[in-house]
C-alpha cells in the first residue's frame, strides 16, 4: 500500500510540475522584455482574481495602519506587478550572467571582503525584498568564493530539483533548511559565503521582536550559527534603481558576541530587524507581503509588552 501511494504521489507531483517547468524553461530562452512584460501580465491576472490579495492587505494594514483605502489599493497593484517582473527576470538569470555588471551597482561590498579576509567565514542575511535572486547571483559572482543559500524544500520534490538546478546556474549551490546544520559549520569552517533569508515568520520557536510596531517571530538561526562559529555577519538588502537596475546595500553587524547562544540570538536578530524595517519601509511595494507575517499566536509573557492595538 505504501508503495503504491508513494508511485501516485510522484506521479501526481511530476503531473503538476511538468506544465511549470515547460513554461519556466521558456521563459528562461525568452528576450528578456518578452518575459518581463508575460510575467506582469500573469501578476495582472492575479491581481484581479484576488490571488492572496486578503493576506497582502493584511499585512498591508499591520504594517502601514496610517494608509487610506486608496492607497492601500494602489500600492497592491504595484506589488503584484513588481512580483510578476521579479520572477519572470530571475529566470532570465542565467543567460544574462555576463550583463549583471550593468544592471547592479554595490555599496559597501568592501565589509563582504574584509569579512572573508578575517577567515571565520560569512553569513549573510538577508531578505525578500527587491529581487534577492540576482542578489545571490551577484554575490557568489562578485565574492570570489562559494556561496550557499539555506531554503526551505519545496513540497513537489521535481519542482525542487528545478529551482536547485536554477540556482547551480546562477553560480551558486543551496540546501534544505532541516537539515543544513552540519553541512553549513563545515562550509563557514572553511571560510565560504551561507546565504539565508530571515525575514519571514520564525513561528513559535522563533525569537520575538518588535517589527513594524507589532511582536514578530524571527528565525533563531543566523543569532544561533555567529554565536557558535565566530562568524561574521553581514547585511544586505537589494533596492531598485531606474531602468531596471538594482542596488545591493551591504553592511556588517556591530553586534558583540558573547559566546552564549540565546544573548547572541537577541543581539544578533535585534539588529537585523531595526535594518530590515528600514530598508522596506523605503521600498514596501518590493517586499513580498503574501506570507502570512503574523500568523503565530503571540505568547502571553510577549503580549504583557505591547499594547491591545499592537496586537489585534
Amino acid at each position: 500500500m505504501k508503495k503504491s501511494d508513494s508511485i501516485f504521489l510522484k506521479v501526481t507531483e511530476f503531473t503538476v510540475a511538468l506544465p511549470v517547468i515547460v513554461l519556466l524553461r521558456i521563459a528562461c530562452v525568452m528576450p528578456e522584455k518578452v518575459s518581463r512584460a508575460f510575467g506582469r501580465l500573469l501578476a495582472r491576472i492575479c491581481c484581479f482574481c484576488r490571488i492572496r490579495r486578503k493576506t497582502l492587505l493584511m499585512n498591508l494594514q499591520y504594517a502601514f495602519p496610517e494608509m487610506s483605502d486608496k492607497e492601500l489599493k494602489t500600492l497592491i497593484k504595484k506589488i503584484y506587478v513588481n512580483f510578476g517582473d521579479f520572477f519572470f527576470e530571475w529566470f532570465s538569470i542565467p543567460q544574462n550572467i555576463e550583463s549583471l555588471d550593468q544592471r547592479v551597482t554595490c555599496t559597501g561590498l568592501d565589509c563582504l571582503n574584509d569579512a572573508i579576509e578575517s577567515g571565520k567565514g560569512v553569513l549573510i542575511c538577508s531578505a525578500h525584498l527587491g529581487n534577492w535572486e540576482i542578489l545571490a547571483t551577484a554575490i557568489a559572482r562578485y565574492s570570489g568564493k562559494p556561496l550557499t543559500i539555506i531554503r526551505n524544500q519545496l513540497r513537489n520534490r521535481y519542482l525542487d530539483k528545478w529551482f536547485t538546478k536554477l540556482h547551480n546556474a546562477q553560480g551558486f549551490d543551496d540546501m534544505h533548511r532541516t537539515n543544513s546544520g552540519i553541512k553549513m559549520f563545515r562550509a563557514l569552517k572553511r571560510n565560504e559565503l551561507i546565504g539565508m533569508l530571515v525575514d519571514q515568520n520564525g513561528r513559535s520557536a522563533g525569537v520575538w521582536l518588535p517589527y513594524f510596531n507589532r511582536p514578530s517571530s524571527f528565525h533563531r538561526g543566523p543569532g544561533i550559527v555567529a554565536s557558535k562559529t565566530g562568524c561574521t555577519v553581514i547585511t544586505v538588502f537589494c533596492y531598485p534603481e531606474k531602468n531596471q537596475r538594482w542596488q545591493l546595500h551591504f553592511a556588517a553587524l556591530d553586534t558583540v558576541l558573547t559566546g552564549q547562544p540565546e544573548e547572541d540570538t537577541e543581539r544578533v536578530m535585534s539588529e537585523y530587524t531595526r535594518r530590515l524595517e528600514s530598508a522596506v519601509q523605503k521600498h514596501p511595494e518590493w517586499y513580498f507581503w503574501f506570507h502570512r507575517r503574523w500568523k503565530t499566536k503571540v505568547p502571553k509573557h510577549i503580549v504583557a509588552q505591547y499594547s491591545e492595538q499592537q496586537i489585534k
